[in-house]
């Protein structure tokens, strides 16, 4: 009920339409209202601070009206029977002087206590904000790694790394919503003063208030739309900074540096310009509300002077106590309309917040399930197919087939057959669209698949190396390693010998993506990488298509080392490294058009000694 509330009062003073945007707002109002205790703390300082500088301004007026007239204050205490005549026969003793005196004293120290509420309002405003900011970037962080493979592939990597900062943004609005509530609270209560003094004075400055947020809301449609742009543009900015500066070999190679810079820096110039549209448009909004009530002011100052004629010695203190609260009323309805305006330029950010962290529409990685205790007999897969949702035809379509623990298994065919898929199917990334996988007779969608993942190691194409030391390459995710579990990996996937020549061996920090090892080396370190987690399934994906000779000589003796005791799985390009696999699968366009071994393959005269004969060619 209570974030209810506090969506409809925001969405009261700031209106607004579109399901992401109520998204964004709930998201903010659920982890505003995580801290009820700020909340209520904010409101009441804002309160407390509203009564003393109401009680300020009104010991003032009774002040001044008391060096005009003491009869005025006298009056106004016999209202308070027995308690009212004490003070009367006090103040009797004390002259129109020593009563003015002291109530100024009072009013300075009922505005010292009002500005010390005012402070720790925004005090406690300032935590509830960072707290809401660190818990929605812990939130939008922790939803990333919560997606599951094939969700999180759609957003481009510069895209998520903006939309995170995206989220620390929209933690202003508790700051915003906290002035907008105290310039409120403080406009309500310098109402009351004023119509207590006169109704009149009040009507009118009603009227000068609601003249001020009329004018202020021709503004607000410009501002909407510049901060459309910029958050688009910083977005954009985001996405192109992070796939160029990724890429600095390709850049040079392709002599792309200025155009990636133009690129990049065009994108943020046009956030900047729109930044700056919107900082110009909102720099002329003070010194016009300046103006106007100056001017209205000493309109009605004249004109009270005058209508007053022979009682002017008693309005015009009025007048001036108008003029005082006018001038504490007018920063307030300033406040309330820069309040507007920075919302305003916020709403295309809560609208993309709102529909970046909505989980009604994403796609999560699978959590839960049996514990895979170790494959102890097979993997089969059983009439599996897969495609993608917006694709017109399946990628992979009735495989069958069984791999017995221990055999060495390679996966072959032209590119785009198929092969990279059966492995993220294998690891979970992806689930089939028809059949199912088994593992020792039990369906893959049943295990938990950080249980399943737990038992197998991989190595890709591209070796990704992190830029630190070896060690902590190597035993990437975990601290449950030791120096000689590394070593041990190390030695296995024949990558010591190179490391012990390295100046500061496995301290050695190896550059970003690796760029300090050659490629041979990169990928005996993601082999020992793989293998220091002793896995019982290995996938090779492409692991050696790129290697110089020695290298892959050395990996295949890996595999050599690894066999009957590891299951691995070979998807390879170059066909002379898989003279030794226990099953070759030959895939097209998504089928297994044939299976065997080697030798029997080579001679059949179909897909596969073709694909053979082939290589053997260019060689």
């Amino acid at each position: 009920m209570i974030n209810t509330a506090l969506r409809q009062m925001i969405g009261w003073i700031f209106p607004h339409d579109g399901s992401d945007y109520r998204d964004g707002m709930t998201i903010v109002a659920k982890a505003t209202m995580r801290h009820r205790g700020l909340v209520a703390s904010i409101v009441l300082f804002n309160i407390i601070a509203a009564v003393f500088e109401g009680s300020t301004i009104g010991i003032l007026a009774i002040a001044a009206s008391a060096l005009v007239d003491q009869n005025v204050v006298h009056s106004g205490l016999q209202r308070f029977g027995e308690l009212g005549f004490t003070l009367q026969s006090f103040l009797k003793d004390v002259g129109a002087g020593g009563l003015f005196l002291g109530l100024v004293s009072l009013a300075v120290v009922a505005q010292v206590l009002k500005s010390l509420m005012t402070y720790w309002g925004k005090y406690a405003a300032i935590r509830l904000e960072f707290r809401v900011s660190r818990q929605l970037l812990t939130s939008s962080t922790d939803q990333i790694m919560a997606y599951s493979y094939s969700e999180v592939t759609k957003w481009p990597a510069g895209s998520l790394g903006a939309l995170i900062g995206l989220t620390s943004t929209i933690a202003s609005v508790i700051k915003v919503l906290n002035e907008v509530v105290l310039a409120l609270i403080m406009l309500v209560t310098y109402l009351a003063v004023m119509a207590a003094l006169s109704i009149e004075l009040a009507v009118s400055a009603i009227f000068i208030v609601v003249v001020i947020s009329l004018g202020i809301s021709r503004t607000l449609k410009a501002i909407k739309v510049l901060g459309i742009t910029m958050v688009d543009a910083v977005i954009h900015t985001g996405k192109l900074s992070v796939e160029f500066l990724d890429a600095p070999r390709l850049l040079r190679v392709f002599c792309a540096t200025q155009y990636a810079g133009k690129k990049i820096n065009t994108a943020r110039n046009k956030a900047l310009a729109a930044g700056e549209r919107s900082a110009k448009i909102k720099a002329v909004v003070d010194p016009s509300i300046d103006a106007l009530t100056i001017s209205a002011a000493g309109i009605f100052l004249v004109a009270g002077y005058f209508i007053s004629g022979d009682s002017a010695i008693v309005v015009i203190p009025k007048l001036l106590v108008f003029l005082v609260i006018l001038n504490r009323m007018v920063p307030q309805a300033k406040i309330l309309n820069q309040s507007r305006m920075t919302f305003t330029a916020l709403i295309h950010s809560i609208e993309v917040i709102g529909s970046f962290l909505r989980v009604s529409d994403k796609d999560f990685a699978r959590v839960g399930g049996a514990i895979f205790p170790g494959l102890k007999k097979n993997i089969k897969f059983r009439n599996v197919s897969f495609f993608y949702p917006e694709a017109s035809g399946n990628l992979l379509s009735n495989l069958n087939f069984d791999i017995v623990k221990g055999q060495t298994v390679a996966l072959v065919g032209a590119s785009g057959s198929g092969k990279s898929t059966i492995a993220s199917l294998l690891l979970g990334l992806y689930e089939p669209s028809t059949g199912h996988i088994e593992l020792d007779g039990k369906d893959l969608r049943t295990l938990n698949l950080e249980s399943w993942r737990g038992h197998i190691g991989t190595v890709d194409q591209e070796a990704f190396l992190l830029n630190e030391t070896i060690k902590e390459n190597i035993s990437f995710a975990t601290e449950k390693f030791t120096m000689e579990d590394i070593r041990s990996a190390c030695r296995l996937a024949h990558a010591d010998k190179f490391i012990e020549q390295l100046p500061k061996g496995y301290d050695t920090v190896v550059g970003d993506r690796g760029l300090r090892l050659s490629g041979g080396q990169q990928q005996r370190l993601a082999l020992a990488r793989a293998l220091v987690r002793s896995p019982e399934v290995l996938i090779l994906d492409e692991a050696t298509s790129a290697l110089d000779s020695e290298s892959e000589r050395l990996i295949q003796k890996t595999l050599e080392e690894l066999h009957k005791t590891v299951t691995i799985f070979v998807i390879a390009h170059r066909l002379s490294t898989i003279a030794k696999a226990d099953q070759i699968l030959v895939l097209d366009n998504g089928r297994i058009q044939e299976s065997g071994i080697f030798r029997d393959l080579a001679e059949s005269g179909g897909l596969f000694d073709k694909l053979w004969r082939l290589q053997t060619v260019k060689a």
